[in-house]
């Protein structure tokens, strides 16, 4: 749940005994029927055809949270086509390197591709490929 969200939800939170249980109840939860999804408004921008950083700077956002957004779309099944963003041969440098040092962490994948290939780029196939 983002921030707006979260601050349009009147939430009741008790201590229940001694042991201190946490008991949280959403007593009300009004959230206008305008807002929506901060990634969806991105995949409207990716859907006309925005590259990165034109979406970032339309939504006064950083690269790395409109990445964050093509992640979630990706993860969610959207049609987020990565190879917008990475080309064909970076895309197979990045699994090929994913099949050397395994998926678990991001820094072994970046080490073994050097300075030439991005973060966000390593981000947007590993979430393709995940």
């Amino acid at each position: 749940m983002c921030d707006n969200c979260f601050d349009k939800l009147d939430i009741d939170i008790e201590l229940d005994g001694a042991f201190g249980v946490l008991e949280a109840q959403a007593v009300e939860a009004v959230v206008p029927v305008s807002t929506k999804l901060t990634q969806l408004e991105t995949f409207e921008l990716y859907q006309q055809g925005l590259d990165i950083e034109a979406m970032a700077q339309t939504r006064n956002l950083k690269p790395a949270t409109i990445v964050e957004h093509l992640i979630f779309l990706i993860n969610a099944k959207m049609a987020v086509d990565v190879r917008r963003f990475v080309t064909e041969e970076i895309e197979q440098r990045i699994i090929d390197a994913v099949q050397k040092v395994g998926k678990g962490r991001l820094i072994p994948i970046k080490e073994e591709l050097g300075d030439e290939i991005g973060w966000n780029e390593i981000k947007l196939v590993m979430a393709k490929i995940a």
